[in-house]
């Protein structure tokens, strides 16, 4: 009695087991009815549950029980899901992907294909800039481009910046990389110290590329190879970076979106030392002080 019940549950189990395991199988082919050799078969929701199409484009996987889609993708098609149905053979036909070649705007603003491109160029979108809240564009630069170089005068806020894109050629030149927004040469040098950029000694007082809201950008465009930048002369010796803005466009989708962020820094001084105008930086061998000299009359 003991072995006749144990048989039927024997038995009762395989007949489970195999009513919760299910086999399909198929064909997946392009649009033109070619056999997409090597196309992946996954079972949603089952993870390690799939198969690849043989040379035939065939396939034949074994999926357990609860599960209602399967996914079929290829390299260059569009992922297609499927839903099951009574039906244990589904053939699927992939379509081709559309791939957007990346355009790149290059000098004097001319859009061009990225693989037309022959020399070295690098873009950089608005997601990324704002992907940390940045008060200054370049700033907002900062590790998002290869080989770009960005220091800043002191870390004060609206302190200028400067970006070397070919590294220090120069020096006693001005070794910053040309900055055209929007086909518009900007000067971007600052009275602050550094190989350059100092005319007079005076304090650093900023540049103009931190006038740009960072918001108002659709891409930053890097030149730094010479034939990328010798339309703009010796102004271009040291790179160029090209600064894209938002427009506005008729008959395209308007998406509206409105983002807040705000910040309040302030600063004090730690020891705040007595004026003297006795000695100054000077210039040009004169006795010109520029006022700004705050420190202790050692003299006395």
């Amino acid at each position: 009695m003991k072995e006749i019940v144990f048989s039927f549950f024997l038995l009762f189990g395989c007949i489970s087991l195999t009513v919760a395991q299910r086999t399909i199988s198929g064909k997946v082919t392009d649009s033109a009815g070619e056999a997409l050799i090597g196309a992946n078969v996954t079972a949603k929701g089952a993870a390690g549950t799939g198969t690849i199409a043989d040379i035939d484009g065939m396939y034949s996987l074994k999926i357990p029980a609860g599960i209602t889609k399967l996914v079929f993708s290829y390299t260059g098609y569009d992922a297609k899901e499927v839903t099951l149905d009574a039906s244990n053979v589904i053939n699927v036909v992939l379509v081709e992907g559309m791939l957007l070649d990346e355009v790149v705007v290059t000098a004097l603003g001319i859009k061009r294909n990225a693989r037309e491109v022959a020399y070295a160029n690098q873009k950089v979108n608005s997601e990324e800039l704002l992907s940390l809240p940045n008060k200054n564009t370049l700033e907002a630069l900062r590790g998002k481009a290869a080989g770009v170089k960005i220091t800043t005068a002191s870390g004060s806020v609206g302190a200028s910046s400067r970006i070397v894109l070919r590294g220090e050629s120069s020096l006693t030149g001005n070794n910053n990389a040309l900055i055209v927004v929007d086909g518009i040469p900007i000067d971007n040098n600052s009275t602050s110290g550094g190989s350059g950029q100092a005319q007079d000694g005076y304090a650093d007082y900023g540049n103009r590329f931190n006038d740009i809201n960072p918001s108002d950008i659709e891409s930053v465009t890097v030149l730094k190879g010479p034939a990328a930048t010798s339309v703009y002369g010796s102004r271009g010796a040291a790179g160029v970076v090209l600064v894209t803005t938002k427009k506005g466009g008729s008959g395209s989708k308007t998406n509206f979106k409105v983002g807040i962020n705000s910040s309040y820094s302030r600063e004090k001084a730690y020891v705040l030392l007595k004026r003297q105008d006795r000695f100054g930086q000077g210039y040009d061998n004169a006795h010109l002080d520029s006022g700004e000299n705050w420190s202790l009359d050692f003299t006395n």
